[in-house]
């Protein structure tokens, strides 16, 4: 039971990250900053993001995975401490550099830590999945939601204070239950009469490029929303903690969506859910382009976390279940997602400062748009082999 436990970090980790990122936008928006000077913060970050995890892919075992965690927490605790004394908004982008050096040495070997502790556990791969993207959804919803109404009724810098006591309370949860990753207290099933045969995925078909394409284009979709709020906020006069109740419901939606998807066994390659999911991120992004009003902004944000619950599940689904080239896949998605988190609000700030606040989320959704129903052709063009993996499986 206490390994399960250790999926409440990425929830904490990713609350402070979200708040470094929310309070970031916000206050180069209300600055007077454009649509790209906002979006300049998750591009900063990003960019750091990914050259952090390309040097990490080289130096984490699973023997220094849980040292370099509880260091990146430590340094998350030192750096909210360095956002409040100084505040100035040039050198906050030295800090946000700072987070996600923190946040990639935190994820990378984190994964590899859960991986070790949580390793042959007879409920499937669906579960750890689940577990983990609700998680870290969880947090980044946090994050914007308590941190909106912090701010509003106490400041900003009470935000950093609070996400100091969270990385710090990280810390130490890692440091309690590291030693559930010694290979001595590995995790070992007992035997089940009752429980089902896992499903068998090794017929089916390789769908990790497909997750790479349009989940990425899901992704580029989600950092844009993330960085264009704000500036789409200010220019509705929507107040702060609105504004953080708005993109803590894409998060929150997403959490409930991966947590729903916990005994997931085939929908990951039929046709109609696809579809469905898909739907409900453009009509998202429709409503994020025409709103403005509040709850109609909420209500966009509730319909995309449906989808980005959705497609970063596929995403994540469709790399670790290949019996042979999970590794590689998985670094793959950490590069994409590090590119979407750039090229998402850079192309976002340029076209809301060209053509209006609206236009990016129009062109978002002509792009998600063509990625489902991309994929819905793929995955029907393979239904006949799929139903006959299926029928032997059931």
């Amino acid at each position: 039971m206490t390994r399960l436990l250790i999926y409440l970090f990425p929830a904490i980790i990713d609350m402070v990250i979200g708040t470094v990122l929310f309070i970031g936008c916000v206050r180069v928006a209300e600055s007077g900053g454009s649509a790209t000077a906002v979006a300049s913060v998750l591009i900063t970050s990003f960019a750091t993001y990914i050259l952090t995890c390309l040097v990490l892919g080289r130096v984490v075992t699973p023997r220094n995975a849980p040292g370099i965690v509880i260091g990146a927490a430590a340094l998350t605790v030192i750096n909210a401490g360095a956002f409040v004394l100084f505040g100035d908004l040039q050198i906050m982008y030295l800090w946000i550099v700072v987070q996600a050096l923190a946040a990639a040495c935190f994820f990378v070997p984190f994964q590899i830590f859960m991986k070790t502790v949580d390793q042959s556990h007879p409920a499937g791969i669906s579960r750890s999945i689940a577990l983990y993207t609700f998680s870290w959804s969880a947090g980044l919803c946090l994050g914007p939601f308590v941190s909106g109404y912090i701010w509003e009724y106490f400041g900003w810098q009470w935000c950093h204070g609070l996400n100091a006591l969270l990385a710090a309370t990280a810390m130490v949860g890692i440091i309690l239950l590291r030693h559930h990753a010694n290979p001595q207290t590995s995790f070992q099933p007992a035997p089940d009469p009752n429980l089902h045969q896992p499903f068998d995925y090794s017929r089916m078909p390789d769908f990790a490029w497909l997750g790479w394409l349009c989940a990425g284009i899901g992704c580029l979709a989600f950092y844009m929303i993330f960085s264009l709020f704000p500036s789409t906020a200010k220019f509705y006069a929507i107040p702060k903690a609105t504004q953080g109740t708005v993109i803590a419901l894409v998060s929150g939606a997403q959490a409930l969506t991966g947590l729903s998807l916990i005994r997931s066994r085939i929908w990951m390659y039929l046709v109609k859910p696809v579809f469905v999911f898909g739907l409900a991120g453009i009509v998202s992004l429709l409503l994020f382009g025409c709103s403005t009003r509040a709850w109609l902004f909420c209500l966009a944000a509730v319909c995309f976390g449906i989808y980005s619950g959705s497609f970063f599940f596929y995403f994540v689904f469709h790399s670790l279940v290949h019996p042979s080239r999970s590794s590689r896949y998985v670094s793959i998605n950490e590069t994409i997602v590090g590119i979407c988190g750039i090229v998402g609000p850079l192309s976002g700030g340029l076209i809301a400062d060209n053509f209006g606040v609206g236009a990016p989320y129009y062109f978002a959704a002509v792009l998600v748009t063509m990625a489902v129903c991309f994929k819905a052709l793929v995955h029907y063009k393979h239904a006949a082999r799929i139903r006959s993996v299926i029928q032997p499986n059931r």
